[in-house]
């Protein structure tokens, strides 16, 4: 059952409860990826949930994801809002579903990446750069003095 009250098995986000960014505005940064496809991604916890922003040198509000695990089931699943003419919406679904289904907690994940005048090439790279900043986020879940 879910709502007001619900219980959280422990899981690797109480691992990130330990970390100094588990605080918003303290050590709560990654990036991956270079140039203009670099992407940075904050994080904080909120509670037993997780807050997690992937931005570029253009930061704004594209999509919105907020994914949940069901542990019924054993999956995950997202929904997703985006802004009228903003396309994050796939990249924002995918990573927040990828989050949650690991660490099986809830996740709010905010996409917002604006380039110019960008390639399709760009668009691939772009999401490489963000599966890696997700994979350090839950590589720091796993061993939190690794990233």
């Amino acid at each position: 059952m879910t709502g007001i009250g619900k219980s959280q098995n422990k899981t690797e986000l109480h691992h990130l409860l330990q970390l100094p960014g588990a605080v918003p505005g303290t050590n709560n940064l990654l990036s991956a990826g270079t140039g203009r496809c670099q992407v940075k991604l904050y994080w904080y916890t909120v509670g037993p949930d997780l807050f997690v922003s992937i931005y570029n040198d253009c930061p704004h509000i594209g999509a919105v994801a907020l994914a949940d695990f069901e542990p019924a089931s054993g999956r995950a699943w997202a929904s997703v809002l985006s802004a009228v003419g903003h396309r994050e919406d796939a990249l924002a679904h995918t990573q927040a579903r990828r989050i949650s289904a690991r660490l099986h907690c809830r996740v709010c994940l905010v996409a917002g990446i604006h380039l110019d005048e960008i390639t399709a090439e760009e668009i691939c790279l772009i999401e490489q750069s963000a599966q890696e900043a997700v994979g350090q986020l839950l590589d720091l879940c796993r061993n939190p003095g690794s990233v």
